[in-house]
């Protein structure tokens, strides 16, 4: 199988030397399980706009969010670190339940991504993209951890609207702030690349739903879910997203912007996700798997489905084109000479080809899967099998892995 995976984990570096980037629009639920919309199987729930984002791009059936809750896990996205390393292990404080029935003493929890690390935001910055995040935050408080601090140029943050703030202005959740926040900075950048992170603070609790939309599920039942409250507050932010999409239609932005849809953590006690076990907070598949789509016309085949599991570490796109755009001219030259002595069974480099770049991008005990990008287009090479050799690149920088060719045939991305 194809794993087209991967053309979202170097979709910037596929485009680093195009005319045109693309725009990156992330769009982030809030404890949004993965039986929690239409196109992954409710038959409770109404989301029309995002089933359709789900016709028109790719979803992914074995999506995990790289935490059990909210801060841990949105610090994975903006830091592409695991929580080891940024230290956002929990929510507030990891000390919790009885203190004396402790066996072990709880590692130390910080409540923010650090100013030193370098962020989503600030890799994007600095490749020239216009960014902004609206909504949600949940990473710092303090000067140097804000929003602004790492790397967005437009703060569109704010925390989520408790019962009182709803009632004043109607808006669930804040989703038509978010939404219109994020539609108005497109407007004004969409001739410049722009990075968006949309960040919804539905459907985290407390319920907030408009009486129109709750008006809808009066007279509906589903099978395993039942919420209808909960339900309203789901197809509220559904809407939200619709007009999000038509936004970007009616710019005429769509065949240049990437769409990414998934949630935080796994699905609340209020919507079971049967038949995963568990819910938000647990390390069982209901508290970590999510629903998750990829929308880029033209270049991800609309309608397809990957079932190969992924988790929620997409940060790690701006780093690795970070460190492509620094180091081009250096690693082109031995990365495909490193290729070349390989394939060809060369016992020289001189003779090597310079036109392509081949990268290891995941490897298993037996299998790799290997990318190839050049002036032409970017190319997806299929499943391998690891051969016994391996070339280590100048200075220690990076490493390739020869590779077993199994399978001649490449995937071309881009014209």
């Amino acid at each position: 199988m194809k794993k087209i995976i991967y053309i979202l984990l170097l979709f910037i570096a596929i485009t680093s030397n195009a005319q045109q980037k693309p725009n990156i629009v992330y769009i982030l639920a809030d404890d949004m399980g993965w039986k929690d919309a239409g196109f992954t199987g409710s038959d409770f729930y109404l989301t029309p706009n995002l089933d359709k984002l789900a016709k028109q791009g790719m979803v992914f059936t074995n999506a995990y969010a790289a935490a059990g809750n909210c801060a841990p896990s949105r610090a994975c996205f903006v830091s592409g670190q695991y929580t080891p390393r940024h230290g956002v292990y929990a929510v507030t404080s990891t000390k919790r339940g009885p203190v004396k029935q402790m066996r072990l003493e709880p590692i130390p929890n910080s409540e923010e991504v650090a100013p030193s690390v370098y962020t989503i935001a600030e890799g994007l910055h600095d490749a020239g993209y216009r960014t902004a995040i609206f909504g949600k935050w949940h990473l710092g408080k303090r000067a140097g951890t804000l929003p602004g601090d790492q790397g967005f140029d437009v703060d569109g943050s704010f925390n989520p609207p408790d019962d009182k703030d709803f009632q004043e202005t109607n808006d669930p959740k804040g989703i038509y702030r978010i939404t219109n926040g994020a539609c108005e900075f497109m407007e004004k950048n969409k001739d410049h690349p722009f990075f968006i992170y949309v960040s919804h603070h539905a459907t985290h609790m407390s319920i907030q739903a408009r009486k129109e939309m709750l008006d809808k599920f009066n007279d509906k039942a589903g099978k395993l879910q039942k919420n209808k409250r909960f339900a309203a507050m789901n197809t509220q932010m559904d809407d939200g997203i619709g007009i999000l999409l038509q936004k970007i239609k009616d710019l005429g932005i769509e065949d240049n912007t990437l769409i990414i849809f998934t949630s935080d953590n796994g699905g609340l006690p209020q919507s079971p996700q049967a038949p995963l076990r568990g819910y938000k907070g647990m390390y069982y598949e209901g508290g970590i798997r999510v629903p998750f789509i990829a929308r880029w016309p033209k270049t991800i085949k609309a309608g397809t489905v990957q079932n190969t599991p992924i988790i929620m570490l997409l940060t790690c796109l701006p780093h690795l084109w970070t460190l492509i755009k620094k180091r081009f001219h250096q690693i082109k030259f031995w990365m495909a000479r490193a290729w070349y002595l390989y394939s060809n069974k060369k016992k020289t480099l001189n003779s090597a080809p310079s036109s392509g770049i081949f990268l290891v991008i995941s490897i298993s005990q037996t299998l790799a899967h290997v990318m190839m990008f050049s002036e032409a287009g970017l190319y997806l090479l299929l499943e391998k099998e690891i051969g016994n050799f391996c070339y280590s690149m100048k200075n220690g920088c990076l490493m390739v892995a020869a590779i077993n060719l199994l399978k001649t045939t490449a995937l071309s991305c881009t014209t």
